[in-house]
């Protein structure tokens, strides 16, 4: 099917095959929207699920899907949190060809890692860290790995750091790491990966290394190598999709983690952590 020309205020989502649209006419939350998915409308494809954003009477803003009203207000910031939300939803709904892991993943050479692990887990910090350390930077949260567990993508939006990550802005980029980047109002930050390091952006990697990290301020940094039975466990946890694959994700699961090392990870520090990280990759 030949993709649909799309006006200059629509921007395209895709991952895995699948697409979404975002219809937005306001040119402020057009900037950030677009500043949000810059690197994430390849390859093109026609969109299952259009969302659209308009100024009400009251001079707030309301989103769409579908035209099902999904928020009416003011708050900027819950706003594009809830879009990102429900476009992952839409995105991830009907993807069956590929396991899909609440992960980031950043590769080398072609030779990809995956960052396993819920919310709050380091996943976003850890690829910052990495992506302007010189890795190639798929995403910081949602990344589908082939049934087969030999290739993996991502969607590789902007990088959201939260309060108290923001530190490796200021250690790669000094002052200027506001620069191209968009604020909320918890003091969280999204940062164009390529800010971090031009041209970091890459498609497609296969897959190597898997990691389930998690951070220990204050204590030592400290691994345990993991069986194929182990990460096949761990991963069918962080799934998104598994319950829609054949046989509840087992199968894919278990193919990729047959097919890569895999360890547990509880690190102090971001820069630790990326150069052990960088040691199993490379080696």
């Amino acid at each position: 099917m030949a993709l649909e020309k799309e006006s200059c205020s629509t921007i395209l989502v895709t991952l895995a095959g699948a697409a979404v649209s975002v219809d937005c006419s306001d040119p402020v939350l057009h900037e950030r929207f677009a500043t949000l998915f810059r690197h994430c409308s390849y390859p093109p494809c026609t969109p299952r699920i259009r969302f659209s954003v308009t100024r009400t009477s009251k001079k707030e803003h309301r989103l769409e899907r579908e035209g099902r009203q999904l928020y009416e207000g003011d708050n900027l910031d819950y706003l594009s949190h809830l879009l990102i939300h429900e476009l992952m939803i839409c995105l991830i709904r009907d993807c069956v060809d590929g396991l899909a892991l609440h992960s980031g993943a950043l590769a080398r050479s072609g030779s990809g890692l995956l960052l396993c692990g819920e919310s709050a887990s380091g996943k976003s910090t850890l690829s910052a860290w990495l992506t302007a350390a010189g890795f190639d930077y798929l995403t910081d949260e949602h990344a589908v790995v082939a049934l087969d567990g030999r290739s993996m993508t991502g969607l590789p939006r902007a990088i959201m750091l939260r309060q108290g990550s923001t530190f490796v802005l200021e250690h790669w980029l000094g002052k200027d790491h506001r620069r191209s980047s968009i604020s909320f109002a918890s003091k969280s930050i999204a940062v164009d990966p390529e800010l971090l390091r031009p041209a970091s952006v890459c498609r497609r990697a296969r897959p190597k290394a898997l990691f389930f990290p998690r951070y220990s301020p204050g204590e030592p940094l400290a691994s345990r190598r993991l069986s194929a039975a182990e990460a096949t466990v761990r991963l069918v946890r962080v799934s998104t999709n598994a319950a829609k694959l054949p046989e509840s994700g087992i199968p894919a699961a278990l193919a990729l983690a047959r097919g890569v090392e895999a360890f547990t990870l509880d690190y102090p520090d971001a820069a630790t952590a990326a150069a052990w990280i960088e040691s199993k990759v490379a080696g």
